[in-house]
């Protein structure tokens, strides 16, 4: 058995998981503070035995994908600024880093 944890878009994370339904695979999306979704981004764990590793890899690869966004500068607060960009800038943002990690052991106490 095989744990896989994506770190990924929060954008991609629903579309993800009824991609995962749709193959009957369970998933757990974590609810993030600053160290996951400030950044408008995802954790999502699943539990898969080892032959089911690849389909998974194929789903998140398919909905984590790259996009660009606008970046609105911040104003220098002094009166000078050594380096300062006067207009928005574009930001690549997107992908996910994936772990698959062995598993172990795996129960389930009631339904979690």
């Amino acid at each position: 058995m095989r744990l896989v944890f994506a770190v990924l878009q929060c954008e991609d994370a629903e579309p993800l998981l009824r991609d995962f339904a749709e193959i009957r695979v369970a998933a757990t999306q974590i609810e993030g503070d600053a160290a996951v979704g400030a950044g408008g981004l995802a954790a999502i764990i699943v539990g898969v035995e080892d032959d089911r590793v690849e389909d998974v890899l194929t789903l998140i690869q398919a909905r984590a994908r790259d996009r660009t966004r606008q970046i609105e500068p911040l104003r220098p607060l002094g009166e000078r600024a050594e380096f300062w960009v006067p207009g928005p800038s574009e930001r690549t943002a997107g992908g996910a880093s994936v772990y698959v990690l062995s598993v172990r052991q795996f129960e389930r106490i009631g339904y979690a």
